[in-house]
């Protein structure tokens, strides 16, 4: 008999890999212009408008999101555990397999970051994954493809110090700032509570009660975290209050998290509403949507993913690595 561990590791890259192709059509397009253009974005689409691709996709394309959880995953099955080396191997792996297109006058990595894609670029000119971070770095890299590594620290025990040990050395690898060590361990933090409690009851509360302690352990001077999680305090938000109290774009991670917890916790119950309701804020559609759907999984155990999942690319590659991560981890 299957346990919830189990089936939460199966179906966790096609869930991720669903928020990331829900949203990658109109990643960049504010949530009025995608209601002016769409009314509701509600199922896949044609991948054409979007500023980081070139090209026209059929509905289920997905990007650098789901190749970076990907490279996660198979970074611990090589190793076993957590190996700063294996990861930062596999994400020279995925790098090579993605197409360039030219942006800005420039040949770059499709869909990619630009940190990642530098920092990756510095480990394959032979630095080393611990020192090829960029010192600017505050996007959203680490928190799109962190949830294999939650799931895999949840499964295998890992204490909180060590926990937290790995996150810094993930994020410092392309994001060499303390803005994004912060976020990425408040974020491994509210992935594992998720995991334990199987709910994001009082999320809000908690996750911003982390982005305190977290911002205290790097000199408390940098409270971007806290800040953006604030509005979240004691109350239950509304879509309105996303929207109004966040910067609406999500590109800055503080403000990543800010909308995605905003949006489980408005839609929670319901994988379709809470992939939807992220592409619908605006903003970096794909990411938003590809993190709330697995924080909706790890809370719900098992999920139903709308029938057009079926159109994901490479579905059956992305579930049989679930299966074999899955296995695993839980052993």
């Amino acid at each position: 008999m299957k346990t919830k561990l189990q089936h939460i590791g199966e179906q966790l890259l096609p869930v991720i890999a669903y928020g990331d192709a829900a949203g990658l059509p109109v990643e960049t397009r504010s949530a009025e212009e995608i209601a002016d253009l769409y009314g509701y974005v509600d199922s896949l689409l044609l991948t054409d408008d979007n500023p980081y691709f070139s090209g026209v996709y059929e509905p289920g394309m997905w990007s650098d999101d789901t190749q970076l959880s990907m490279a996660i995953i198979r970074g611990l099955i090589r190793a076993h555990d957590f190996s700063l080396e294996m990861i930062a191997d596999e994400h020279v792996r995925e790098y090579k397999d993605t197409p360039t297109v030219m942006r800005k006058g420039r040949l770059r990595r499709r869909g990619w970051g630009k940190g990642t894609e530098e920092s990756i670029h510095r480990v394959m000119s032979g630095m080393s994954p611990y020192k090829s971070g960029s010192p600017i770095s505050t996007g959203n890299g680490v928190i799109m493809k962190l949830a294999p590594l939650a799931y895999w620290q949840y499964a295998q025990g890992v204490e909180d110090r060590v926990r937290h040990d790995q996150y810094d050395q993930l994020t410092s690898m392309t994001h060499d700032t303390d803005i994004a060590r912060i976020c990425t361990r408040v974020h491994g933090d509210a992935l594992c509570r998720t995991l334990d409690t199987g709910s994001v009851f009082e999320l809000g509360d908690f996750v911003l009660s982390r982005a305190l302690d977290h911002e205290e352990v790097f000199g408390g001077a940098n409270t971007d975290t806290s800040d953006a999680l604030s509005y979240l305090a004691n109350s239950e938000p509304s879509r309105e209050d996303i929207l109004e109290k966040t910067d609406a774009k999500g590109f800055y991670v503080p403000q990543t998290l800010a909308m995605v917890y905003g949006n489980v916790i408005v839609n929670t119950g319901n994988f379709a509403n809470v992939v939807y309701g992220a592409v619908n804020l605006g903003g970096d559609t794909d990411s938003i949507a590809s993190v709330s759907g697995a924080i909706e999984l790890f809370a719900q155990s098992e999920v139903a993913l709308p029938d057009d999942a079926e159109l994901l690319v490479n579905l059956s590659e992305l579930q049989q690595l679930s299966r074999r991560f899955s296995l695993l981890a839980i052993n």
